[in-house]
């Protein structure tokens, strides 16, 4: 886009500004985005939406005991992560810390009863480690003492000593395979992404984010953008999922990365949608610090009307 200087009479008018386009076209898509954005300010700004029976304290609690023991911040282990995500009620699959070989085979007979099929999923785990599946650590489907402990000795001699143990969970009923997560901006505060998910999430990049926190409008149009939103609300014969579950899950960690900013970045994937409920099977969560966020900051989003008549 070029830019072309319009001189006036001193006397009657100020020089000019005019955007200029090498084509039609881009001249009629920039008008389109200037008259949304004038639609967008012209709404009055929606309040958050609710997330009842959050208990910040307990997550306080546990980042600051996680950034006072690593100054620099980092990863959370499987169980705190665990941890913050029920401090906040975001549904975690129910998940086992095993240390060892024997402990691992008798969470999964405990939890197998519990899984999908009477099977569960092994998950390895060691400090630092973020893409589990794409470095084999994950086995799913396993369906007896043999098969658990097989994998675990497999584990063990493919990762070595860094393997500190793993995480057994029942295994999740099939269904719709979404995304859900946190990425904190310096300037504008945190981020909420929803998108397809599970091992494909990256392939596809079918993505909607909007910054938090969250409003009821927020919840309706970041499914509503989706290009696989048919798939929740009903395809071909499928049953709808449960969009409310779906809506609480956003608007949960809406609040969380709206209480805390030291929570860099939050990914939920897969949460499985079905007709009866949400269920998040793996997640990851890395804190650091960082300042409280500025709110003179958040008012550049949606500057008022008399502030946009000052604007020079």
């Amino acid at each position: 886009m070029g830019v072309i200087t319009v001189k006036r009479p001193a006397r009657a008018y100020p020089p000019t500004v005019l955007p200029a386009y090498s084509d039609s076209v881009a001249a009629a898509r920039a008008l389109a985005h200037a008259r949304d954005r004038a639609r967008w300010l012209a709404e009055a700004p929606p309040g958050p939406v609710e997330a009842p029976d959050c208990d910040r304290g307990a997550a306080r609690s546990l980042i600051d005991g996680h950034l006072t023991a690593h100054p620099d911040g980092g990863w959370l282990d499987p169980l705190s992560t665990a941890d913050l995500l029920a401090a906040y009620g975001l549904p975690l699959t129910t998940s086992v810390w095993a240390r060892d070989e024997d402990a691992v085979v008798g969470a999964a007979n405990a939890l197998g009863r519990l899984g999908h099929d009477g099977k569960v999923a092994l998950k390895a785990y060691w400090p630092g480690q973020v893409h589990k599946s794409a470095l084999g650590a994950v086995r799913t489907g396993l369906g007896g003492e043999a098969d658990v402990r097989s994998v675990y000795r497999e584990f063990t001699e493919r990762f070595g000593p860094q393997l500190a143990g793993a995480v057994v969970q029942p295994m999740a009923a099939p269904g719709v395979e979404l995304l859900a997560g946190v990425v904190q901006d310096r300037v504008f505060g945190p981020l909420v992404v929803l998108g397809a998910g599970g091992t494909a999430a990256d392939v596809l990049a079918d993505r909607s984010a909007r910054l938090a926190p969250l409003s009821e409008r927020d919840l309706t149009t970041m499914v509503t953008d989706l290009r696989s939103a048919p798939l929740l609300t009903g395809h071909a014969g499928a049953p709808a999922v449960d969009l409310a579950a779906l809506r609480s899950v956003l608007a949960r960690l809406s609040r969380l990365a709206d209480d805390f900013p030291e929570l860099v970045e939050a990914d939920l994937n897969p949460v499985i949608l079905r007709p009866d409920g949400a269920l998040c099977v793996d997640a990851r969560v890395r804190l650091e610090r960082r300042p409280s966020f500025d709110p003179y900051l958040r008012r550049l989003r949606r500057p008022s009307a008399a502030e946009g008549e000052r604007t020079p």
